[in-house]
């Protein structure tokens, strides 16, 4: 141990007291510095990304993976090679010190001069914590796991450097092989995600990926399975480093017998990675357990008795309101969980043919596509979960979107249920009042609609006959859009199963060929006025000037007029489209709870030619600013549910455009009581929007990039200065 000591000690006053590795901390320290100014910048934009603050500087960033391979080969370079060279590796290896001893302290040595450099890093930390604005507290878990991290990814990159340099006695040829080893590392955990999703390839590729275990840790995850990894791969190269060093001095039977050790150590280290697969702790250092599913969560993944498999076709678009990182993350602690649970990430860009081929599988439109999604599946059970429902957003302060909220686990949640118990609502559809044909592929038709709900698991029934038998079985009654009148006995059906807690989704409005219609045609208005909700008694069209579609006169879109409700709640921010719109108004009902759903800006009136309506109504339409209530949704006491939507336009194969599609989808789920999410506390989006001056900016950019590199520069100039002397 004395030897251990000794040698340690030796070898870590050489790093103080060399320039050269003054000069390596200057750099190390500059390159650190200004990524971190650039860190300081990006979080002081407007679209900042909603993600732990340190994430891209703990191996978020080409950068970092540089240097950890660049400066761990530099830092080893001559630990070995050097004593070599000069011929005093024998009086070394004669004197009473063992070969582990001094190989060892080399090594613990190379790893403290690692430490020391990272440690001034740790002012970042500081000036971050400054800059944040008032109330609002770094999160330190991820912080100390991303720098717990790094000392680990580190001492496994210096165990293979100090390898490197027992091989050669040319320290350039050790920095070479030491670099060109990590590089090879690096890119074989990166190849997991070229590998055969599935398979054992791919699985092993995804241990070994450093990429990953940093990824895990700058979010406040610490993976034992992360940690055996990096320390036994760190073991056996200072191990192997010990045999080597000591093989001149080994007589040929020995050799054999320290290859052997060799052989078995690696062995060894291979048989613990693959227990450390099976049987494994995950950590959760954040504050307030980010990275931890819900107990619900974990609960139905103990149910998970045969292959699942969740697929995330989604982009990382940097924005503020950007998706991917959240749920991949969330996907990953889901495969964490439940063995039989497997995550593939598909990219548009790397692999557009087999995106195409599941577009075609599942029935994804461009613009679903573009919008990104996660599909669950099971055999032959599939659910969709499109990106709007995965987040929840709202405005900024500069106009734009930002994510307020993260409900991927609910969401998910929800599809992972459908694909377990093979739920499967049966959604009516009336017919044989004019209504939209869900098996139309025309463009007057709702075939897109329908296809969709299929989609999403659902199963569509057609009521040619509107009867009490007919009814049986219906989880929701759909009408999309009567034209011509039910029957008494009909409407009489309707209201009576509302009575009795039933589930209703009408649309009204005409057909597109129509400047109007009116509603009470179909004979259910009084029927929706005793349940809370009333057509407009003035025959009218809804227009909004604020939002209207240069395409059409009569279309206008919505983007921020919807409730904080489970049908709307994801749609924030999000353009619905609608044409030849009815106003609605919510009317007193005994024992009903009416939301107004959906409504126009300020600006929207009612309107038609002259002619069409009588001029009392026509004269009223533009008094005094207000919004329009173009959709509600009711809840009764006795738990029946209805959905009025002002449009039946909206759900035509011609105007499946932007969000109506899922607004009608949540509608109907809604409305059946098949919620895609489950009751699951959202997750506070962990964004940290700074808003430093420019002097603040300044200062940051003179202490990092100026200032503490400066330092280092001062001290290696002093070292030289003394040893000249």
């Amino acid at each position: 141990m004395s030897a251990l000591l000794a040698t340690l000690r030796r070898e870590l006053l050489a790093y103080l007291r060399s320039p050269v590795a003054w000069i390596v901390a200057t750099l190390f320290l500059l390159v650190q510095g200004y990524g971190f100014w650039l860190l300081v910048n990006v979080l002081s934009a407007s679209a900042a990304p909603a993600t732990w603050p340190m994430r891209y500087f703990f191996g978020g960033g080409f950068l970092f993976w540089l240097f950890v391979m660049l400066m761990s080969s530099l830092i080893t370079m001559r630990l070995v090679a050097e004593e070599r060279r000069l011929g005093t590796i024998e009086p070394l290896l004669t004197s009473p010190a063992s070969a582990a001893s001094i190989v060892v302290g080399k090594y613990l040595a190379a790893l403290g001069w690692w430490t020391l450099l990272w440690a001034p890093t740790g002012v970042y930390v500081i000036l971050l914590a400054r800059l944040a604005p008032s109330g609002i507290a770094l999160d330190a878990g991820p912080i100390a796991a991303g720098y717990f991290g790094t000392l680990l990814v580190g001492a496994a990159a210096l165990a293979i450097g100090l390898l490197a340099s027992t091989l050669t006695q040319h320290q350039l040829l050790a920095v070479m092989l030491g670099f060109m080893a990590q590089l090879g590392v690096l890119l074989a955990g990166g190849a997991a995600s070229v590998a055969t999703p599935g398979s054992t390839a791919q699985a092993v590729l995804e241990r070994m990926s450093v990429l990953r275990h940093m990824e895990d840790f700058a979010r406040g995850v610490v993976d034992s399975r992360a940690l055996v990894w990096s320390g036994g791969l760190a073991i056996a190269c200072v191990w192997a480093s010990v045999r080597l060093v000591e093989r001149p001095t080994l007589a040929a039977r020995a050799r054999r017998r320290a290859l052997s050790e060799l052989i078995a150590l690696f062995a060894l280290v291979v048989l613990a990675n693959v227990a450390a697969s099976r049987h494994y702790r995950r950590w959760d250092w954040t504050r307030a357990g980010a990275n931890t599913l819900a107990p619900r969560t974990i609960d139905l993944l103990k149910r998970v008795d045969k292959p699942v498999s969740a697929r995330l076709l989604m982009l990382p678009t940097g924005r503020a309101d950007d998706a991917f990182p959240l749920t991949r993350d969330l996907l990953a602690l889901y495969a964490a969980r439940a063995p039989l649970f497997s995550v593939e990430v598909v990219d548009p860009d790397r692999d557009p043919d087999r995106v195409r081929a599941l577009a075609a599988k599942w029935g994804m439109s461009g613009d679903e596509l573009q919008e990104g999604a996660v599909v669950v599946e099971s055999g032959e059970r599939s659910r969709y979960v499109p990106r709007h429902e995965l987040i929840e957003t709202e405005v900024a302060p500069d106009g734009g979107t930002r994510l307020k909220s993260f409900r991927g686990e609910a969401a998910i949640d929800g599809a992972l249920l459908g694909v377990i118990e093979g739920t499967s609502p049966t959604i009516c559809f009336t017919r044989g009042h004019g209504e939209l044909r869900i098996d139309d592929l025309s463009v007057d038709g709702a075939s897109d609609w329908g296809e969709a709900l299929k989609r999403s698991g659902d199963t569509l029934r057609t009521l040619t006959t509107l009867d009490a038998r007919s009814l049986a079985g219906c989880a929701a009654i759909v009408s999309a859009g009567p034209v011509v009148p039910f029957t008494e006995d009909e409407v009489k059906l309707l209201d009576d199963s509302l009575a009795q807690g039933g589930r209703l989704v009408v649309l009204l409005g005409g057909s597109f060929g129509a400047l109007c219609c009116d509603p009470r045609q179909a004979q259910i208005e009084p029927m929706l006025e005793r349940h809370g909700v009333q057509a407009r008694q003035g025959i009218g069209l809804v227009l909004d000037p604020d939002v209207q579609m240069s395409t059409s006169s009569l279309a206008f879109a919505v983007e921020r007029g919807y409730a904080d409700h489970p049908i709307t709640r994801a749609l924030m921010g999000q353009r619905t489209v609608w044409a030849l719109t009815t106003p609605l108004t919510i009317v007193a009902a005994p024992g009903h709870h009416a939301v107004d759903l959906v409504h126009t800006s300020e600006r929207g009136h009612l309107e038609l030619p002259p002619g069409v309506l009588p001029e009392h109504i026509r004269g009223a339409s533009g008094e005094g600013a207000r919004s329009i209530t173009i959709a509600v949704a009711i809840e009764t006491d006795a738990h029946a549910r209805l959905v009025v939507l002002g449009s039946r336009a909206i759900a035509r194969n011609d105007h499946d455009v932007y969000f109506n599609r899922d607004l009608l989808e949540a509608s109907v789920a809604w409305a059946a009581g098949s919620e895609r999410t489950l009751d699951i506390a959202p997750r506070a989006a962990s964004e940290l929007k700074l808003a430093p001056s420019q002097a603040e900016l300044d200062r940051v950019l003179w202490v990092c990039v100026v200032g503490m590199p400066l330092f280092c520069v001062l001290c290696g100039l002093g070292v030289w200065w003394r040893r000249r002397r």
